[in-house]
């Protein structure tokens, strides 16, 4: 996932949300975390490449101590 970490929550019985914080609107579903994840590092590809159609540079990713704090806050886990 290009060293993005992702936020994965619950939202549902056997639902999950994976986000992406350095990367502002990436996120996606799936129906396990493992579903989740693979489908985030789909999401990531996408949303990085149309970033750089668009002449966008993508954000470097902040260090996994401050993902981790976000997740503690939002009683996620960090991927």
């Amino acid at each position: 996932m290009q060293g993005y970490i992702a936020i994965v929550e619950r939202c549902a019985a056997q639902h999950f949300e994976v986000l992406f914080p350095d990367l502002d609107g990436c996120r996606c579903h799936g129906r396990s975390v493992e579903d989740a994840l693979a489908r985030g590092r789909r999401t990531v590809e996408r949303h990085l490449k149309q970033l750089r159609r668009r002449g966008v540079r993508p954000p470097k990713p902040r260090p996994s101590f401050e993902m981790l704090d976000e997740a503690a806050r939002r009683r996620a886990v960090a991927a």
